[in-house]
């Protein structure tokens, strides 16, 4: 397995922890201290008292509002990253990180929800244009023979981020109704400190190149391909035809070139297919699902933490899987067994509902480790940055936006409207109506339109979808229908 060079390898960490290891920490942190924040909703001046149905209701709307945030944010991805440059965007969106700490951790002492939930909208905001910069800018200076493996530290770090939000978030350790505003304080120094370590790295060499930085482009090629001058001065000479061509061709509007439109599509297509695997809901409700199978808080917390180890170890085996089958094997074979293992889970779900028999809450708990480590080996870590690999160079931005504001607002609806839709038919058959047809139909249309980007540029991504199942057949009648005019 090719491995990255070292500039580029302390880069892509330093991103991480930035930008996913910061989306995971947030995904559960309200999770197993949600008794601390849901303590806090109810005596802040801005809201209670209230009843414990309402708590739950307003706790609700504040949970999905970061996601709403992830959504706005999005949409920006594409202004931002062309106007400040890929570098200096993501040191702006950090700083915007960084402000959303502070307001969360103010609100704590001046009982504010109202501050709180303005806090948390915007960390989701600043962490969806971190996010989705990150994800193009680790893209355009990676090398492409191990383009995958260098990505695969965001999904890496963004499960680590959900694993250690597990543990500090305990409600034995920072997860309590005095210290939760600890938790902020550490995702505070990560982003200052983040932002500082940026100073010491170039910017991306397509950005470079696209202001006329051409030196700058080729020491910035040098040091994160770990190449000699002469052949990053190629590479950099060949980045500039492409731009070239592609400015030349697409001007201001490169949505309009088919095949961008078509990777935009599938990339926003697979984002919505990962989130409909029913990850949201299992981030955001497992620690209350063990709760309920009649676990104490303390043995709810060290099942959760086991969850989210599955999904640390289900990374590190996309690792090494990631460059030898690629990304399309990888995504069919794992949204293919969590739709099997959703099936699984809603037997489980259904006959402890049913029972609340001890044997049949811990096969839901095994069944909720199998999902995350099977979608810690496919679609967790590829879906961030599978976009950024289906367009070229000029719709990266824009793409990256429609998916990540496609991932943002789906998981703000399901968020606001699962727990009622819940109530109203039962958690097992909820659960089912929502997570098993995307997945089926996911497998099907990914299967017939989703070509292999492992270690291709553009160019020949472009050729693949030519060899696809259903057009290979297609393009060999074409090229018989010729040899036959020809004669």
């Amino acid at each position: 397995m090719p491995l990255p060079a070292c500039k580029l390898f302390a880069v892509s960490i330093l991103l991480s922890i930035g930008g996913a290891f910061q989306f995971g920490y947030q995904l559960l942190i309200t999770n197993p201290a949600q008794s601390a924040f849901e303590h806090f909703t109810n005596t802040s001046k801005d809201a209670g008292p209230l009843d414990k149905n309402t708590v739950k209701d307003y706790w609700g709307i504040v949970v999905a509002l970061f996601f709403l945030g992830t959504a706005i944010g999005s949409l920006l991805i594409h202004f931002l990253s062309h106007k400040l440059g890929r570098h200096r965007a993501i040191q702006f969106s950090l700083i915007l990180q960084a402000i959303g700490c502070i307001l969360s951790i103010v609100s704590y002492y001046i009982s504010s929800l109202y501050v709180y939930a303005f806090g948390r909208t915007l960390l989701g905001f600043a962490l969806s244009v971190t996010l989705g910069i990150s994800s193009m800018y680790i893209s355009e200076i990676s090398p492409s023979h191990c383009r995958g493996i260098v990505s695969l530290s965001s999904g890496l770090l963004l499960q680590v981020g959900i694993l250690f939000g597990s543990i500090v978030a305990m409600p034995q350790l920072l997860g309590t109704t005095t210290s939760w505003p600890h938790l902020y304080s550490i995702e505070l120094v990560m982003c200052l400190f983040t932002v500082i370590a940026l100073c010491f790295f170039a910017d991306s060499p397509i950005t470079l190149v696209s202001r006329g930085h051409r030196d700058k482009a080729i020491e910035a090629i040098q040091g994160y391909h770990g190449i000699s001058k002469t052949e990053a001065e190629q590479v950099v000479g060949q980045l500039i035809r492409q731009h070239e061509a592609s400015f030349s061709v697409q001007k201001v509007q490169p949505m309009k070139d088919p095949h961008n439109k078509k990777g935009a599509f599938l990339g926003i297509f697979v984002m919505f297919i990962m989130i409909m695997s029913g990850i949201a809901i299992i981030n955001a409700y497992a620690f209350e699902i063990f709760i309920q199978t009649g676990m104490s808080p303390l043995t709810a917390s060290y099942a959760n933490m086991a969850v989210c180890a599955m999904s640390v170890i289900g990374i590190l085996v996309s690792g090494l899987f990631i460059e030898r089958f690629g990304r399309r094997s990888l995504l069919l074979i794992t949204f293919t067994l969590l739709a099997a293992i959703n099936i699984a889970i809603y037997f489980t779900m259904y006959f402890f509902d049913k029972d609340r028999m001890l044997w049949v809450g811990i096969c839901l708990i095994v069944s909720i480790c199998a999902f995350n480590l099977v979608f810690a080996i496919g679609p967790g870590p590829i879906s961030l940055f599978l976009t950024a690999e289906l367009v070229d160079d000029n719709a990266r931005g824009t793409a990256s936006s429609y998916a990540y504001f496609v991932m943002g607002l789906v998981r703000t609806i399901l968020l606001a409207t699962y727990p009622k839709w819940s109530s109203l038919v039962g958690s097992a058959a909820a659960y089912i109506s929502l997570f098993l047809i995307p997945l089926v139909l996911g497998v099907i249309i990914l299967f017939f339109n989703l070509p292999e980007t492992k270690g291709r540029s553009f160019e020949e991504v472009k050729k693949a979808y030519g060899k696809l199942p259903g057009k290979k057949s297609k393009a060999a009648e074409e090229e018989l229908a010729e040899l036959s005019a020809e004669r």
